[in-house]
C-alpha cells in the first residue's frame, strides 16, 4: 500500500510548524511487518480452539458466529452480542506486533474476533486494506507526542505555585509525555471512518455470500451518519443506509456531510428531539423479526458487534504506540522486542488509555482488550456533563438523565446502551443478573450497583467528567502550550487526565513506574461547527435553557472553510477567545 502525497495530509498538520516541529510530530512511517500471515495466524480457529461465537449479553440467545451477529444487531432477547469467550492477547502475540503498521495491528486483532471459517485470511486482508486506503495520513492512525513548545512546563498542569517544587517539576519533565492518537485521518474527518468502514465492507462480503439486501437503519448524532453514508455510498451494492438526525443538534458541516449525498442506497431523515430518541422505536423495528426479516433491517450505532469489534484494533494500536514512545523517552526500545523483552517493557511503565466517552461503544472495545490480556493498567473514561457512566462507577447508581447540551455533542447521550456490555464482563458472564438489571433500566428505574460489578469496575476504570467551560479552557490551553489544536472530544479526555494528574489524583506520581498515557482523539476541529438555525431558532426562543449554543461552540463558521480545505491552525484562531 503506498503512502499518500504529503499535500493531502494539510488537514493535520500546523502550516507555520518548522520542519524540526512536524518531524517531532509525525515521524516517518514505520515498515510494514515481515509477513502478513505471521499475525493473521497468531490465534487462528483449529480442531483445539473452537470457532469464536457470540451469545446475548441476557442470555436468551443460543451462541451464533460472528457474520449472525452482525447481520442481527440486537438480540433477540433485547440483549447485546458479546464474545461467549474472549481471545487472548499473549505477549509472544503483542511483541509481533510491535514494530508493525496499523493495518497489520488491525488485520491480526480482527482475527482474533473474526474465525476464518466466515471470513478467509485473503478477505480479510481485503476489507482492512480497502477500508483504510483512503484514509489521509501514510500511518493511517498516527500518534504524536504532545511536548511544550519552548521547553518548558505547561501552565495547564493543574498545580498551586507552592506545589511545584522543583523534585516535582523534574518528576514530570523526565516523565514520558502524553501520546495522542490521531482517529481521525478518514473521509469524514472522525473515529467513526474507522469502524463504519469495516463494518460495512463485512456486511457487503456476508450479504453477497448469502444473497441478501441489507437495509442499515441508523441514528446519528453526527459521526455516526456521515461515515455509514460515506462507507457504503461508492462501494456497497447490497446495502442501503436510512440515517436520521435531531434537527439542531449536529454542526452543519455533520448534517452537509449526509444531506448533500447523492446515492441511490442512501436516505437522510432529520427529526425533531435529542440525538438519542430514536434509540428505543429502532430497538423496537429491530426486535420486531417479521419486519426486520422482510427489510433485511440492521443497525450499526455501536450496539452492533461489528462495531465494537473493529474499534478493538485502534486499542491495541494506542497501546503499542504508548509503550513505544514511553521507552523512546527512556533510550530503552529495540525495533524487535522478545515475548520477554514486551513483557520486562510493561512492566516497567504503566499505559493509560483515555477515552472520550459516549455511547461506550468505544469504551466496550477498550475492557474487550484489557479482558484478552492487553496489559493496560487503566482505562479513564471521560465525559461531558452527560455523566451517567460516571455516577455509575463513582457513585455505583445507573440511571437516565436529562440530556445537557454540550460543545462536544457528539458525546451528549442520557444513557450509554453499551454499558449493558461492561456489566456482561463485570458479572463474569452470569447472563441471568444482567438480565435482571437491564429489565429494571428498560423500565426506566435506577440500577444500584453491586458491589463485586463496583469492584470489578473500578479495578479497571477511572472516570471523570469535564463541563463546557473546563473543555473550551483546555483547547485553549493546548494550543497555547503545545501548538496543537484539538476538538471539544479530545479535550473533555485532556482535562479529565490532567486533573487525576494533579497531586492526590487518581493517577498522581506515587513512586511506582511512570505512567504513560494516550489519549484517543476522535475528531479534527474542523467538525467543531456550529449548530445551524434550528438550534439558534430553539436558543433564541429559550427553548435550549442555555442561551445561543453558538456563543460557546469552538469553531464556528469553519463549515465554511471545508471545500478548499480543513486548517488547523484556523480552527484555533476560531477556538481562541475573542
Amino acid at each position: 500500500r503506498s503512502a499518500r502525497p504529503t499535500a493531502s495530509t494539510s488537514a493535520h498538520r500546523l502550516e507555520t510548524a518548522a520542519p524540526a516541529v512536524r518531524a517531532q510530530l509525525y515521524p516517518p512511517p514505520r515498515g510494514r511487518a515481515s509477513s502478513l500471515g505471521d499475525h493473521l495466524h497468531a490465534a487462528p480457529s483449529t480442531p483445539d480452539r473452537p470457532p469464536m461465537r457470540y451469545v446475548s449479553s441476557r442470555g436468551g440467545v443460543a451462541p451464533t458466529l460472528f457474520g449472525d451477529a452482525l447481520l442481527a444487531g440486537y438480540c433477540a432477547d433485547g440483549g447485546l452480542y458479546v464474545p461467549e469467550a474472549m481471545p487472548h492477547m499473549s505477549a509472544e502475540w503483542l511483541a509481533g506486533l510491535a514494530s508493525a503498521d496499523f493495518v497489520t495491528v488491525a488485520e491480526a486483532t480482527l482475527r482474533l474476533f473474526v474465525g476464518s471459517e466466515e471470513v478467509s485470511d485473503g478477505e480479510l486482508a481485503g476489507l482492512v486494506h480497502a477500508a483504510f486506503a483512503t484514509f489521509h495520513h501514510p500511518e493511517v492512525l498516527p500518534v504524536v507526542a504532545l511536548r511544550p513548545i519552548a521547553g518548558e512546563m505547561p501552565q495547564c498542569v493543574k498545580t498551586s505555585p507552592a506545589q511545584k517544587t522543583e523534585t516535582w517539576l523534574q518528576q514530570q519533565r523526565s516523565a514520558p509525555p502524553t501520546m495522542i492518537a490521531e482517529l481521525f485521518h478518514g473521509q469524514t474527518l472522525a473515529f467513526k471512518d474507522i469502524g463504519q468502514g469495516l463494518v460495512c465492507s463485512l456486511l457487503e462480503l456476508f450479504a453477497r455470500k448469502r444473497n441478501l439486501k441489507v437495509h442499515v437503519l441508523v441514528s446519528t448524532t453526527g459521526d455516526t451518519g456521515p461515515a455509514a453514508i460515506e462507507a457504503t455510498r461508492f462501494h456497497c451494492k447490497e446495502v442501503q443506509v436510512t440515517a436520521a438526525f435531531p434537527l439542531g443538534r449536529i454542526s452543519e458541516l455533520q448534517r452537509r456531510q449526509m444531506t448533500t449525498v447523492r446515492a441511490p442506497n442512501i436516505r437522510v431523515l432529520p427529526f425533531e428531539g435529542e440525538g438519542d430518541d430514536l434509540d428505543a422505536p429502532i430497538k423496537a423495528l429491530s426486535l420486531d423479526l417479521p419486519f426486520r426479516q422482510k427489510h433485511g433491517l440492521c443497525s450499526i450505532n455501536s450496539i452492533n458487534v461489528g462495531r465494537v469489534v473493529t474499534q478493538t484494533a485502534h486499542h491495541v494500536w494506542a497501546f503499542l504506540r504508548a509503550l513505544e514512545g514511553a521507552h523512546s523517552h527512556a533510550q530503552s526500545v529495540t525495533d524487535a522486542p522478545t515475548a520477554a523483552d514486551f513483557a520486562e517493557r510493561t512492566r516497567l511503565c504503566r499505559v493509560v488509555i483515555i477515552i472520550p466517552t459516549g455511547a461506550m461503544g468505544n469504551s466496550a472495545a477498550g475492557l474487550w482488550c484489557v479482558a484478552s490480556g492487553l496489559p493496560v493498567y487503566k482505562l479513564v473514561l471521560a465525559t461531558n456533563a452527560n455523566d451517567a457512566v460516571v455516577r455509575a462507577v463513582r457513585d455505583a447508581m445507573l440511571e437516565r438523565q436529562p440530556m445537557a447540551h454540550t460543545v462536544s455533542e457528539a458525546m451528549n447521550t442520557q444513557l450509554p446502551y453499551n454499558f449493558e456490555r461492561l456489566l456482561h464482563l463485570a458479572a463474569n458472564g452470569d447472563c441471568s443478573r444482567v438480565r435482571a438489571w437491564m429489565a429494571a433500566v428498560d423500565r426506566n428505574e435506577p440500577l444500584q450497583l453491586e458491589e463485586d460489578v463496583l469492584f470489578w469496575l473500578r479495578e479497571r476504570l477511572l472516570v471523570g467528567a469535564a463541563d463546557n467551560e473546563k473543555t473550551l479552557k483546555c483547547i485553549r490551553s493546548t494550543w497555547a502550550e503545545y501548538a496543537y489544536a484539538i476538538d471539544p472530544h479530545t479535550a473533555v479526555g485532556l482535562e479529565v487526565l490532567a486533573v487525576m494528574r494533579q497531586p492526590g489524583g487518581s493517577l498522581a506520581e506515587d513512586g511506582g513506574p511512570p505512567l504513560a498515557p494516550v489519549a484517543l482523539r476522535p475528531r479534527t476541529p474542523a467538525r467543531a461547527g456550529y449548530l445551524g438555525p434550528h438550534a439558534r431558532a430553539r436558543a433564541s426562543a429559550g427553548g435550549d435553557g442555555g442561551g445561543d449554543v453558538r456563543a460557546t461552540t469552538p469553531g464556528r463558521g469553519l463549515d465554511r472553510e471545508t471545500a478548499s480545505g480543513h486548517r488547523e491552525r484556523r480552527a484555533a484562531q476560531l477556538m481562541a477567545p475573542h
